[in-house]
């Protein structure tokens, strides 16, 4: 997970924030010494000093409301369909599908991906196509 952590953005490029920086929290010895190795395999391929900050998990806290799903707010009718099944805002942010939507309106997933498990997700055909077209697959 690490890797394609390293891989799914720029981890040179400096906060503008404590708050949006780059970061991983490992919660053993073994994965902060693979997230070490794999920064350092970074800073090589980029040529380029790691921002990444690597600092030992102490605590879990969610994003605020206005994080949450964040690409799926480029899907509004997705976004609402997904509160209408999960009125209460912690079991959206929890809910597997949600996620996966989430993640496939960001850009992650595959054309057959997507078209494997769109009808799983419970949307309506309007709902199905805007998370196509968020998807842009």
């Amino acid at each position: 997970m690490a890797s394609y952590f390293f891989k799914s953005h720029n981890p040179t490029r400096p906060a503008w924030s404590t708050q949006y920086r780059s970061a991983l929290f490992p919660r053993t010895t073994e994965q902060r010494e693979v997230a070490e190795s794999l920064a350092r395999d970074a800073a090589a391929a980029q040529s380029s000093e790691i921002t990444t900050a690597i600092e030992d998990f102490t605590a879990f806290t969610l994003a605020e409301d206005y994080h949450q799903k964040y690409r799926l707010r480029a899907a509004p009718k997705v976004l609402a369909e997904f509160s209408s099944m999960f009125p209460d805002a912690r079991a959206l942010v929890a809910s597997p599908a949600v996620t996966f939507a989430n993640a496939l309106a960001g850009g992650y997933g595959t054309t057959a991906v997507l078209r494997e498990s769109l009808d799983d997700l419970g949307l309506t055909a309007d709902a199905q196509e805007q998370l196509r077209r968020a998807a842009k697959l």
